[in-house]
């Protein structure tokens, strides 16, 4: 199963990297993709899709300035898409989209 987690407004590169690892961690996953410019993360999976997006906003952050005019590490919010967006390329939810597999 693939599973599309969208990182709204996911800024820090570091804190996307360390999602990334956690997820390539998780033993029933068997694929990552992920491009932070897009803030999107596929991950091809036998797992339970929610705990996955849970992962993912436990460890995304974004920068932002504050009112006193420092940087500050903020939580920020990932749910389940039905596509993301890779340069040029989009990857869609077959299921979403109504595709139909090979040969059908």
């Amino acid at each position: 199963m693939e599973t599309y987690i969208e990182l709204e407004n996911a800024n820090c590169t570091r804190c996307h990297n360390r999602v990334v690892a956690a997820l390539r961690a998780r033993p029933r996953v068997a694929k990552v993709r992920a491009d932070f410019s897009a803030g999107c993360i596929v991950v091809e999976h036998d797992d339970d899709a929610a705990e996955l997006v849970g992962v993912a906003e436990a460890m995304a952050r974004a920068v932002v300035v504050a009112s006193n005019g420092e940087r500050v590490m903020v939580a920020v919010e990932a749910h389940q898409a039905h596509e993301c967006h890779f340069g040029a390329r989009v990857a869609r939810d077959a299921a979403a989209s109504g595709a139909r597999g090979p040969g059908r």
